[in-house]
Parts: C-alpha cells; structure tokens; sequence
C-alpha cells in the first residue's frame, strides 16, 4: 500500500510532489467556494450540478494510485456502511406502496407511495449525494499526509474567500437605503440563505483553526512553527469575527462554549484560568448585546423567549407528522409539503414558509420515521467509533478541534437548518471524512518499513 512518503525519489521532482500534494484539495475547496457563493446551491438545478460536479470529481480523484491505495488504509467503516445501506434502503421503500404504520393520509397526498411527492425525495436524496462525494473526497485527501496539510490550507483559504465576500457584500448594502418597514440590522451573510446558516462555516473553521494551534505549540509538543501558526490564529480570527457578524446568537454561544471546553480539553492544568476567562467572556457578550441600542451598535437582542416562540409552531408540526406517520415518515425531503396537513393559522405561527422545523432530528423523524433516526444513529456511530482513540496525542488535539466543530454544527442544528443547505452539508461532510482520513494515517514510530 503506497502512500506519497513511499514513493522513489527516481523520476520525481519537488515540483512534481508539490504539485500532486495540492492539485486535488484546491479543485475540491474550489468547487466548494464556488457553491458558497452561489447562495448554497439550495435550487433544484444548483443541487443538481453541485452532485453531479463533485461526483466527477471524486471519479477523478479514485483514477490516482495514491488515493486507491488511501482507500484501503482507511479505517474499518463497516457499521457505517451497514447504516448507509440502510438509509438508502429505507429511501427506496418511501417510493414503494409499503402503507405500513400510517394514519389516514390527506386527501391530497399521493395513495400509492409512502411519499407524498417523488419529486422532492428524489431531490433530497441527489443533494445528500454531494455530501456522500466530499465525505469521500476528505478521507482519500486526509489520509495522506502532504495532502491532508494542503487540505487544510485550502479549508482555511476557502473560510476567508467567504469572509471577504461576506464583508464586501455587507459594505454594499450598507450604502444602499433602508427599508423602514424592515428593522433588523445587516448580517454578514454573504450569498448564503441566511446569516445563521453561515454561522456553521464559521464554527468548525474557528474550532478547527484553534486546535491546529494548540496541537503545535511548543507547549503541547509541537515544532513552533511560526507561519503555520500565524495563518491559523488569523482564520481562527477570521471566523471568529465571522461568527459574531452573523449575529447568530445560538451559533455565538455555540461557538464560545466549544472553544472553552476545546482549552480545557488540552489544558486541563489551567482549567481554573480558562473557566475565568470563559465566563467573563460570556459576560461580555450578554453586556453588549443587552446595551447594543445604547452603544449605537447592530447587535441582535438575546431574546431567548421570542426565539422559542417563533420555532415551537415548527417542533410542535414536525412532532405531529412524526405521530402521524411514526415508522416510515413523510418522505425524504417532503417536510415543507407535509407540514400543510399540520400548519397553524398564521395570526398563531409567525412563520409563513417552513423549508425545515429548524430541528436536524425532527427533520428526520417527520421525513423518514423512526427507522430514518435508526439509520441515520448508525451511521454516526460507526463513523464516530472510527475516528476516536486513534493517532498521536498532538494529533489527537488538532482532530478534538475539529470533532468539537462537527459538535458544535450538530448542536446548532437543534435549533437552525444549516445542514439543510448543500454547501454547508458538503463541508460539514468533507471535515467528517478528513478526520476518517487523519484516523488512518498511523505514528511514524508504528509505520512499517517498506517491504516489510
């Protein structure tokens, strides 16, 4: 099983590995950059190329040696497997008369398949496509050393191309006149659906970022190497400003919990000085998003009751599809048509047009049943057990940052719908498959030699 660092020297140049190194990680970050700014790739024809762009690219990818021989180093991912057959099973059965386990449908639903409309499940199931290619894309790039760094790179460079659109667009539309009739404040949200999806982006890069940093200072047994470290304190910072100009208030408190516990995870001597800096940290965000009127700043007021108030009508439709078809669902993609049958007026729902229930495990439940949340549980859990409790202790830091990122990204889908958008899945889904990738790549001191 070849990797680069087994290669002979005969017949290869610097440049040459230099250029097999980055070629791949730029046409993936690119590809994703490219979506970022095409709002996501949330449309249907958008959705469509995105799968269809990155599936070419994964093809290409499986004809170089070096990611043939990474696919057979990559850790046993057999549960995981076990899970995907089964979700992809259960998708098919949703096109299938199966009325097993169903109350009376609406009048208007489809009689003769357990979903209500074929078109948006096949939808759904071509945009989770583009996220299966990038988990695929991450572990065969992850598992190479010289191309997980160039990977890396690329991640950071992808989140500051964002950044700097995002803030470009914001200086725009601060030119432009504002709507009375519309008070909320500007958002750096770029070209995305919404500032709080973007939050997602801002989270795993700031997670991601502040473990690299931890894992190679000198302290934690790193090498000290300075420019490596100087480029991630400024993506850390990057997304650091870019999640509090979201003015996500769950991605913000997200996002701060998780850097706390990630310090405290890899200091845990220090704990008592990062609970202090914690929690005045905290406190300094409460003052000035409390005093933003005052101060004259766009800060969002933290009103946990209003944000409450304006999902419950979503968790309470989702609750009751769920009740209403509990095995099978809805079908994969159907949430914003099925939740007709369930919707409440809207002088009671001040939200008119619900795409999700801004909760990632009532979407699955409302969509594919209970056996969906089966399937879906076990493909994590096998993904999961293949990443921990592997590698070394200064990798394990930089892949605890990350972990955390992915984390945090789930946790603020309980309450938002990033991961309902295709580039956002696609990202969340390539850093999954780097660290599967990552997990494959064992200490020097345990490599074998050649031949042996």
């Amino acid at each position: 099983m070849a990797s680069i660092q087994d290669v002979p020297e005969e017949g290869y140049s610097p440049l040459r590995l230099i250029g097999e190194a980055w070629i791949w990680p730029c046409l993936a970050m690119g590809l994703l950059f490219l979506a970022c700014l095409q709002g996501g790739m949330s449309e249907a024809a958008s959705t469509q190329i995105l799968t269809i762009l990155s599936g070419l690219l994964l093809i290409l990818l499986l004809f170089d040696p070096l990611c043939r021989a990474a696919l057979v180093r990559l850790p046993n991912l057999r549960l995981a497997g076990f899970g995907l057959i089964f979700l992809f099973a259960l998708w098919g059965v949703q096109f299938a008369p199966v009325m097993v386990c169903m109350g009376s449908p609406p009048s208007w639903a489809r009689p003769d398949m357990v979903s209500i409309d074929p078109q948006w499940g096949f939808r759904g199931i071509i945009g989770f496509g583009s996220a299966l290619a990038f988990f695929w894309i991450g572990a065969l790039l992850g598992a190479d050393r010289r191309r997980a760094r160039a990977l890396a790179v690329m991640f950071g460079a992808l989140l500051v191309g964002v950044f700097i659109h995002s803030v470009v667009d914001y200086w725009q539309q601060s030119l432009q006149p504002r709507d009375p009739a519309i008070p909320d404040v500007l958002r750096l949200d770029g070209a995305f659906q919404s500032a709080n999806t973007l939050a997602s982006l801002w989270i795993l890069g700031l997670l991601g970022s502040a473990g690299f940093i931890l894992a190679e200072m000198p302290r934690r047994g790193g090498r000290g190497r300075s420019t490596a470290l100087g480029v991630s304190l400024l993506v850390a910072l990057v997304c650091l400003f870019g999640l509090i100009g979201s003015l996500s208030r769950a991605g913000t408190a997200i996002g701060v919990l998780m850097l706390g516990l990630l310090a405290l995870l890899a200091w845990p001597e220090r704990r008592v000085s990062i609970a202090l800096i914690f929690c005045a940290s905290v406190f300094g965000i409460a003052t000035v998003s409390h005093l933003g009127d005052r101060l004259g700043l766009p800060i969002r007021q933290v009103d946990l009751m209003t944000s409450l108030t304006t999902r419950l009508p979503e968790w309470k439709a989702a609750v009751e599809l769920t009740a209403m078809r509990p095995c099978l669902g809805w079908g994969v993609g159907s949430f914003q048509l099925a939740i007709e049958a369930v919707r409440e007026a809207p002088t009671q729902s001040l939200t008119l047009v619900s795409v999700t229930p801004h909760n990632l495990f009532l979407l699955i439940t409302a969509e594919t049943g209970g056996l969906g949340l089966v399937a879906w549980t076990l493909l994590g859990v096998g993904l999961t057990a293949s990443i921990i409790g592997r590698g070394e202790r200064r990798q394990n830091i930089l892949s605890m940052g990350l972990v955390l990122g992915l984390v945090g990204v789930l946790v603020h889908n309980l309450v938002d719908f990033s991961l309902a958008v295709p580039a956002t899945a696609c990202f969340f889904a390539c850093v999954l498959g780097f660290l599967v990738g990552k997990a494959s790549d064992k200490p020097k001191k345990q490599r074998q030699p050649i031949g042996g």
